[in-house]
């Protein structure tokens, strides 16, 4: 050796961490190494080598107590482990049922997980894809009565801007739907458009893919109409052209002047009381109102602030206080309220408990699975005993014990992994099909990389966590303790089998609570379907008619139309009911607005309880039979009255129940502000919002009295309603082909559509409570047909002594018994804790419903003393005579 030698204080890191009895085997083969490459690369590339590999051994050795020589291929650290994964290789490819059996349950553990976790990220975690998006706040107001998120009047977002020490802008925000007609007069789409201020791409911190946003004062009264579109609308309506920009659409026939094209894959995150635009947003147009000057009372749009640099939160609330102040002393609205609450937390507070729980459900089964993989790796190194126990007696040290163990398991978990991140992308694609359209970014989930990063480190802390317990236990016990126990007759041993029984007992408890939580939804979820929703969507066809207010100014012109194509509809074969409305159940559409009852006996004197806030629609004659509304007192609207323009309206039984408990509400006026209408009949409320609850009150109009663009019409009758869409297009070119015809679908689907959260969650929690049974039963199986193994002997020792199969068939079953009745115990005391967080999950939950857990209790003991019965009757077959003849 020439030269220096390595530095002092490197060797003698390395002597402190290599063990004793290869201290200098180890470091002279080092020194010697490091003499042959600073004669050949110099002294600085040595030593920046010797110092890798004392890096190699600092790491390595205190956790592993590895021995071996640094010389061969790669080092002898990596060099071992390269050799001890290759050994590994061959015994898992010798056992290929272990091996297809370990690498499916990591897989199904990991991919469950990753898919559940890329959701999670992707609705919760994931910041809006805007600037600075944690200083956009939401702001909204309530008044006296019950509204979740109440709209903003015009006068009210004025007020807001007038606070500028808080907010840097504040934008008034409400969505569409318009008749949009290109450039070559062709026959109208029916497009969702995001109405703005002026500011909103400013306030987003978001520039136009092509052309520009919005200018100052284009959101003023009589300014040109203008729009962006966006950039999916630019892409399938208009082949991507640049040439579109500064030229003229029409939306709902008015010329509007194209000034740009929103970015790809923008879209604005809104709360679901701005409906729900399409994922991309269709287009954007400027309000075009005076703000200050509009009805306080009217709520129409959202407001978004972006809270100023520097602006504490205390500031911001008082802000908002004192606007709602002002408002209050203004216009007299006693008990207004207004408050902001962050874009993030407003945009998806609602689904975060259902989220959290599937995470919860996921991270349950991937501890199941864990156990289970630990349960087969035990197994596997009790088999193994003999083989490891000879190979200490030849003078192995305990680090190759440990590296023979934990390269199976490493390997298993990255095969498992592989195979996880396959079912991650294809459970993700599931998810994303599956989810309700209400669910916020439902189309960016997805498996990216953080998502594969958490899933890379979730498989390595569980492969190398299920065989840490084998590995353990192999350094633990002494090779002559092994040897003795390693016979026929001993089996794994009593250390071994109580390791395996208390994996059992852990699966069984956390499937308890994983079958628990499925029962619970299920039983809400049951309850939901069988809910009266207040009408009948069997045989109901919807669809979406929209007049070009251009064509159809007047409401007479609203009323001749709808007249003329109910008509013509009604007249098709199969066809018993047609009507139309402004707002189908349970989508959340209908217009809110002050009334009163005068003289009505459930009159209080206090302002703010005699003048409730309702939601009222309009309805034309026919709707509310073909929707199956039921009518409880009076008569409904006819034809008479579309026609006459006659002030009448019907209410529905909450309103009557409140304000007409003692008597009837037929000939009592209504007012809705300076108009008198008269109550002719009384309806059971039909839900608007969700099916499990009451909702406001409400109050149906005559078309003729309010008359809207956008007619919603059921068409009932015999058969699949569907095959009638193609008549009422055909009538529609009849009447006027201009009108577009969209929207498709049946009441029955609107029922279905408002349960997509809770049928999302509990189609996932299912598929993981099925999972969780099937490991248990496999657990009890596999230990209690280990333990006939184990006691083969001594089975037929008893039954040569004159004991009878029946006893023996006991004896088996007890065992699994008393592991399916601690896991039992311990689940229902999981399950009771963790079903608390289920309540906002699915509507209706009862969280002490004992109906579940009874029936999962009993149901979990069924088929687990059923999995224990297999391997007891092949032990009650036993033949003393082969039993004893085999030891």
């Amino acid at each position: 050796m020439t030269g220096r030698g390595p530095p002092g204080w490197m060797e003698g890191l390395l002597r402190r961490v290599v063990p004793e009895e290869d201290r200098d085997a180890i470091t002279g083969d080092m020194a010697e190494l490091y003499a042959v490459r600073e004669r050949r690369q110099g002294r600085l590339r040595a030593t920046l080598w010797y110092a890798r590999n004392v890096v190699r051994f600092v790491v390595a050795v205190p956790l592993t107590g590895m021995r071996g020589n640094v010389r061969g291929t790669g080092g002898g650290i990596m060099g071992g482990w390269r050799m001890e994964l290759t050994r590994a290789a061959r015994r898992l490819r010798r056992a290929p049922v272990f091996t297809a059996v370990s690498v499916l349950t990591i897989g199904v553990g990991i991919g469950a997980f990753a898919a559940i976790y890329g959701v999670v990220e992707s609705v919760l975690l994931e910041p809006p894809p805007y600037e600075e998006p944690d200083d956009l706040l939401w702001i909204w107001r309530d008044y006296w009565f019950d509204l979740d998120r109440g709209w903003l009047g015009g006068p009210d977002i004025a007020m807001l801007r007038e606070q500028t020490d808080a907010f840097e802008g504040v934008a008034a925000f409400r969505s569409d739907e318009l008749n949009l007609t290109g450039r070559d007069g062709a026959a109208p789409q029916r497009v969702r458009a995001t109405v703005a201020s002026a500011d909103v791409f400013d306030l987003l911190g978001v520039a136009p893919a092509l052309g520009r946003g919005f200018q100052p004062g284009e959101d003023t009264p009589g300014a040109p109409a203008v729009a962006v579109l966006g950039h999916a609308l630019w892409t399938t309506a208009f082949g991507a052209d640049p040439a579109v920009l500064g030229t003229d659409i029409y939306l709902n026939g008015e010329p509007t002047t194209v000034v740009g094209v929103a970015p790809k894959g923008l879209h604005f995150v809104v709360h679901s009381s701005l409906g729900s635009p399409s994922p991309e947003g269709d287009l954007w147009i400027p309000l075009r109102a005076d703000l200050a000057s509009l009805d306080p009372h009217a709520g129409s749009f959202a407001g978004l602030a972006r809270v100023r640099d520097g602006a504490s939160p205390a500031q911001v609330e008082s802000a908002i206080d004192a606007v709602g102040r002002e408002l209050d002393a203004i216009f007299r609205n006693r008990g207004l309220e207004m408050w902001g609450v962050g874009l993030q937390e407003d945009l998806v507070g609602g689904v975060r408990p259902a989220l959290v729980s599937l995470l919860g459900a996921a991270t349950l089964l991937l501890l199941i699975l864990g156990a289970n993989l630990t349960a087969l790796l035990l197994g596997r190194a009790i088999r193994r005993d003999r083989e490891l126990a000879l190979l200490s007696a030849l003078g192995a040290g305990r680090a190759r014990v440990l590296q023979s163990l934990l390269s199976e398991s490493l390997l298993l978990g990255l095969a498992g992994g592989a195979v996880g991140v396959a079912i991650a992308f294809a459970g993700a694609d599931l998810i994303r099909s599956i989810a309700p359209a209400g669910l916020p970014r439902r189309m960016e989930i997805a498996v990216d990389a953080s998502v594969l990063t958490t899933a890379a480190l979730v498989t390595l802390v569980m492969s190398l966590g299920a065989g840490l317990l084998p590995a353990l236990r192999a350094l633990r016990d002494a090779a002559a303790q092994r040897l003795r126990e390693g016979g026929t007759r001993s089996g794994a041993g009593r250390t071994g089998a109580r390791t395996r029984s208390a994996l059992v007992v852990i699966q069984v408890a956390l499937s308890l609570v994983l079958l628990v939580s499925s029962g619970l939804i299920t039983r809400a979820f049951v309850r939901l379907l069988t809910a009266d929703p207040g009408f009948d969507g069997r045989d109901a066809l919807t669809v979406t008619v929209t007049l070009d207010p251009n064509r159809y100014p007047e409401d007479g012109d609203v009323v001749a139309f709808d007249t003329r194509f109910r008509a013509a509809v009604s007249a098709l074969p199969g066809v018993e009911r047609v009507g139309a409305t402004d707002a189908l159940p349970l989508t959340a559409l209908a217009g809110q607005t002050g009334m009163r009852f005068p003289g009505a006996p459930g009159n209080t004197g206090v302002d703010e309880e005699d003048h409730p806030l309702i939601d009222y629609m309009v309805v034309t004659p026919g709707f509310m039979d073909a929707a199956g509304m039921r009518l409880l007192e009076g008569r409904r609207i006819d034809e008479a009255d579309e026609l006459e323009g006659a002030p009448v309206a019907l209410i529905d039984d909450l309103l009557a129940r409140r304000f007409f408990a003692n008597g009837s509400a037929l000939g009592s006026p209504l007012l809705i502000g300076d108009d008198t209408l008269t109550i002719v009949g009384v309806v059971d409320q039909a839900r608007h919002y969700s099916v499990q609850a009451d909702d406001r009150y409400q109050v149906y109009l005559p078309l003729s009295l309010n008359a809207t663009a956008s007619l919603r019409y059921v068409v009932a009758g015999a058969g699949d309603p569907t095959r009638l869409v193609p008549d009422l297009r055909r009538i529609l070119d009849g009447i006027d082909p201009t009108v577009p015809l969209t929207d498709a679908g049946t009441l029955q689907g609107l029922i279905e559509q408002s349960l997509g959260r809770e049928r999302l969650s509990l189609t996932l929690l299912s598929v993981f409570a099925a999972a969780a049974l099937l490991l248990a039963v496999l657990g009890i199986y596999g230990v209690v047909a280990n333990q006939v193994t184990q006691r083969t002997h001594e089975m037929g020792v008893r039954m040569a002594l004159g004991a009878d199969r029946s006893g023996v068939l006991r004896l088996v079953l007890g065992q699994g018994a008393r592991l399916t009745v601690w896991g039992t115990v311990l689940g229902l005391l999981a399950a009771v804790a963790a079903s608390r967080v289920l309540v906002g999950v699915v509507a209706g939950v009862d969280p002490r419903d004992p109906v579940v857990y009874a029936g999962v209790a009993l149901t979990l003991a069924a088929v687990t003393l059923l999995a224990a019965w297999v391997p007891a009757r092949r032990a009650a077959r036993i033949d003393p005579t082969e039993a004893l003849r085999a030891e």
